[in-house]
């Protein structure tokens, strides 16, 4: 997937992506679209309101992880029609780790983009973002 040329995404990519969400959110994940403005604010964010689930009695283990994109991806969306997904587990102060191993997170992703119609690309190594195009 090149990235170079100006292309907006399509609409209907956009509410498969949209979808895609709802559903990692209803498997367990923590997912966020266009949250806070970088990678680091947005771990960060994750791993506070993972904590506060379990403060609140969610069990550790019903929180499978997380996967966001920020809004310098969110950009990158809009301009190029593909954007970068970040996952994996959320390391707490208070808990510990909180969710599953990060490949497993990633074939969660993945599975459920391809579910929606989404073409994506990822090498399978936790420490590669997933590279989805919404043209």
């Amino acid at each position: 997937m090149r990235r170079q040329q100006r292309t907006p995404p399509d609409p209907t990519k956009l509410a498969a992506l949209d979808d895609a969400f709802k559903r990692m959110r209803h498997e367990g994940l923590l997912a966020r679209q266009r949250f806070m403005c970088c990678s680091s604010c947005a771990g960060h964010a994750m791993a506070t309101r993972a904590a506060e689930l379990v403060d609140r009695g969610t069990a550790k283990d019903g929180i499978k992880g997380c996967v966001f994109y920020h809004r310098q991806d969110a950009d990158e969306l809009d301009d190029h029609g593909f954007v970068h997904l970040a996952y994996g587990p959320l390391e707490t102060e208070k808990h510990g780790t909180v969710g599953f191993p990060a490949v497993e997170i990633g074939q969660l992703v993945t599975r459920i983009l391809g579910e929606v119609g989404l073409a994506f690309e990822w090498d399978g190594s936790p420490d590669t973002r997933i590279l989805v195009s919404c043209r």
